[in-house]
C-alpha cells in the first residue's frame, strides 16, 4: 500500500515537473513590467546599490564580536575571583 502511494506521488510530481516550463510560473517575467523591473535593478548603479544594501552587515558583525568577546576597556585584569564573596546555600543542618 505504501509503495504504490509513493510511486503515485513521484509520478504525479514528475508529470507536473516535466509538463510545465519555468516561464509559466512567473506571469510578470515576460511582461513589459518585468522587463522594466529588471532594467531598474541591473542598471549602471547595481554595484553601488548592492554595496549600500550590504554595508550594515559588517557593522552588525563587529558589534556581535565585540559583545561576545567583551569590551576591552571594561575588563578589570587585576581582579581575583577569590576577592568576591561567594554565595552559599543554606546548610542542611540549619534548614528548618
Amino acid at each position: 500500500m505504501r509503495l504504490s502511494r509513493s510511486i503515485g506521488m513521484v509520478a504525479t510530481f514528475a508529470v507536473f515537473w516535466i509538463g510545465t516550463s519555468r516561464s509559466e510560473g512567473c506571469t510578470v517575467c515576460r511582461s513589459e513590467s518585468g522587463r522594466a523591473v529588471r532594467q531598474g535593478i541591473f542598471d549602471g548603479r547595481f554595484m553601488r546599490n548592492l554595496a549600500l544594501t550590504a554595508s550594515p552587515f559588517p557593522l552588525f558583525l563587529g558589534l556581535v564580536v565585540l559583545i561576545h568577546s567583551g569590551f576591552p576597556g571594561r575588563r578589570d585584569q587585576d581582579s581575583d575571583p577569590a576577592d568576591f564573596p561567594a554565595t552559599s546555600l543554606p546548610d542542611e543542618e540549619s534548614a528548618p
